[in-house]
């Protein structure tokens, strides 16, 4: 998800031990990323995997998503597989190991060496035998180990490049550890040690007979002193290693016994099936560790219901819905032993149902139940006979008793079910009929376009029938406007704006069946306009109306011959007549439009010139600073129009202060507190346009 492999391309280079631990399938996972990714590829490194079933599921997961798959056996060939060949060397550097500092120099073939490039992560050397190394490198920051026998150093210094440097590597014992002689499974150990520290370098546990690089766990000497090491759940005599990642060597070891820890369990013996019980646990409570219900006879690492031990003790398991015998298990969250058993026995469950034998088709049934109520158990509506596990509506059992279940709108024999959340087991029966329902509608036999209709109707009334109003003779469940019968008897379904023969009809919701229908013509709507023939820029003219008035009608203006269904400054005919329509500021001829809501189709229009507005502006040429300016003014003093001050350079929209002409003649505006050169303007409401200009001078 970090790489975003769904959107980006993406490359994950994993490197494993073999040991899949999590329950999960690597080659279902693959397929499951590949089909998800962009460009997702996982390239895998086998790190001394020995089992020949842990090495397919390591290719598989390369092989799914066109990756390749490696092996190493060695912490070297593991960097030859990791990291890319050292670039072309430029100057030489020199490397000799020393016997203690101050020591005579160590000139014995079988000293290894590794050699870093720090500051480009690039390996020059990765535990090559030689005496004195002599390489060929550009400058950088390097770091240099050299080992020889149970002796080790390293050094880590700046090497310029273009002339011959030495640098000496001092060697003294190589590492130490220390850590109690014994620890309980699972739980973690606190290891101390003292070593070169070098990159990558670990503190490991393993199996005595074990190779060099092998381990069940381990921590990064980067981590501190002392390290902390997670214990297997497997008892048994291992070892804990100072592991230098450079050769691959064991720099030092001291043995540690791994020993065995109890657990116990105690729960009813018998629960019902079905049923959430509590389990007491005690053991280690390892991370991953889990009780779970399993068939008796089960084999180990069997899944069943579970609970983790880390949400405490007692535990609360849910029963399988299948009676019979089975067992209790403490399970090791990792290597998934069984650590403590315990048998249960799971008897049947029972339940009840009772609710009216009959029903009107798409009702709600009211059922009131008995049984185990656990997670996920539903009661359901079914055809009699039907299948077990057949499907139907339903309703879930944490809904309370009694509750409500919707019926079919299909008349006939049905069955109600009390049916397991688990494994959809039928625990209880009960028939119902489903009977037909009948509706009836009244409503005027005509209306005008685009008006709501009163509509009194009778009929079930089941959650979300509607009456709906179609054209007449279109099909079965055709859409239209709609009104819920849940808004009561009479209700209101809006007309269409097209005149013509229509039809309300009563629909159910589920199957949207028609059970009545009443036929209704839709008349045309006409409409006219009255106001006057011209009027100022940007002024609000009175405009006398008749028309349907149905709901969001309106009176719009726009440019003359402008296209059908154009938009414009209006107002809602639900304001009455006459209203008052705000005009356009840029003059012009434009046409007053009555619109419908719906279709938004004119049904009247009426011309209108819009003329060009003036103004004029007196005031003091000369004020002082922050004081208040008295302008006397005249213009059209049109809804929000204003008198500001502003730098003469600005447009109207960059005002310094101003104040609305609906305030009056002469009105008060405020001098900036700045001396200067400014200009008092007349503003109009809408477009900020200015109508007037006066210099003025502020001290």
């Amino acid at each position: 998800e970090i790489l975003n492999y769904r959107d980006t391309r993406a490359t994950v280079i994993l490197v494993s031990d073999g040991i899949e631990s999590c329950n999960a399938d690597p080659c279902s996972l693959a397929k499951e990323l590949e089909r998800g990714g962009i460009d997702f590829t996982a390239h895998v490194i086998g790190f001394d995997v020995g089992r020949i079933a842990d090495q397919q599921q390591l290719s598989c997961l390369a092989d799914e998503t066109g990756g390749q798959y490696l092996t190493a056996d060695s912490a070297g060939e593991l960097l030859a597989a990791l990291q890319s060949v050292a670039a072309p060397p430029p100057p030489m550097l020199h490397l000799e190991a020393v016997s203690g500092a101050g020591g005579p120099v160590i000139a014995d073939p079988a000293l290894r060496w590794t050699v870093v490039a720090l500051d480009r992560e690039e390996t020059i050397l990765g535990g090559e035998a030689m005496a004195r190394p002599q390489l060929e490198v550009e400058g950088g920051h390097y770091f240099a180990r050299a080992e020889l026998g149970n002796m080790a150093g390293t050094v880590e210094f700046d090497y310029p490049g273009g002339a011959d440097a030495l640098h000496q590597v001092v060697l003294a014992i190589a590492a130490s550890l220390d850590a109690p002689d014994e620890a309980e499974v699972g739980t973690t150990v606190a290891v101390t040690w003292t070593g070169p520290n070098a990159p990558g370098d670990f503190i490991a546990l393993a199996e005595p007979s074990a190779a060099a690089t092998a381990f069940a766990v381990f921590a990064r000497t980067s981590a501190g002193s002392p390290a902390q090491l997670d214990l297997p759940d497997m008892p048994g005599d291992y070892e804990l290693r100072y592991v230098d990642a450079g050769s691959g060597r064991v720099l030092a070891l001291i043995p540690i016994r791994v020993v065995g820890a109890a657990a116990t369990l105690e729960a009813a013996p018998v629960v019902e099936a079905g049923s959430a019980f509590k389990v007491t646990w005690t053991g280690p409570d390892n991370n991953g560790d889990f009780v779970n219900i399993v068939p008796a006879d089960a084999k180990d690492r069997t899944a069943g219901n579970y609970a983790y031990t880390r949400n405490g003790s007692p535990a609360e398991i849910s029963s399988p819905d299948q009676p019979g015998s089975y067992e209790l298990r403490y399970v090791s969250g990792l290597s998934h032993s069984v650590l403590a058993r315990l048998p249960i026995a799971v008897v049947p469950a029972t339940a009840n149902l009772e609710a009216p034998p009959a029903i009107g088709a798409g009702a709600d049934i009211p059922v009131t139940w008995t049984g185990p109520g656990n997670r996920n158990d539903t009661i359901i509506i079914v055809p009699a006979g039907a299948e077990e596990g057949a499907r139907g509506a339903y309703t879930y059992t944490r809904n309370g008793s009694p509750l409500k279940v919707r019926a079919p709108e299909e008349p006939g024999s049905y069955e109600l079910r009390y049916v397991t959340g688990q494994s959809r087991v039928t625990l209880a029966r009960l028939p119902i009929a489903v009977t037909d329902v009948a509706a009836t509608l009244e409503a005027p036999p005509a209306i005008g376009a685009g008006a709501d209709i009163p509509v009194t109707w009778t009929g079930p009334d089941n959650q979300n029938d509607t009456i709906i109003i179609v054209p007449s003779g279109v099909e079965e469940g055709a859409r239209g406007a709609y009104t819920y019968t849940r808004n009561g008897s009479p209700l209101k379904v809006r007309a269409p704006e097209e005149p013509g023969s229509y039809e309300l009809r009563y629909v159910t919701s589920q199957t949207r069946a028609t059970i009545a229908r009443l036929p209704i013509m839709v008349t045309g709507a006409t409409a006219s306009l009255e106001a006057l023939p011209t009027a100022n820029a940007g002024a609000e003219v009175a405009v006398t109306w008749t028309g349907p008035g149905n709901q969001n009608d309106t009176i719009v203006v726009v440019p003359a011959g402008a296209e059908e269904g154009a938009r414009g400054a209006y107002a809602y005919t639900r304001n009455g007549s006459p209203l008052k329509v705000l005009m356009p500021e840029t003059p012009g001829s434009y046409e007053l439009r009555y619109v419908t809501a719906q279709s938004r189709q004119t049904l009247a229009q009426l011309p209108i010139i819009l003329t060009p507005v003036t103004a004029t502006l007196e005031a003091s040429p000369v004020v002082p600073a922050g004081s208040m300016i008295a302008v006397t003014w005249t213009g059209p003093a049109n809804r929000n129009d204003s008198i500001a001050i502003a730098n003469p350079g600005d447009d109207g929209r960059k005002s310094l202060a101003y104040a609305y002409t609906r305030n009056g003649t002469p009105l008060q505006v405020r001098a900036p507190k700045e001396a200067g050169s400014y200009e008092l303007r007349y503003l109009t409401g809408q477009d900020k346009n200015i109508v007037a200009r006066l210099p003025i001078t502020v001290n």
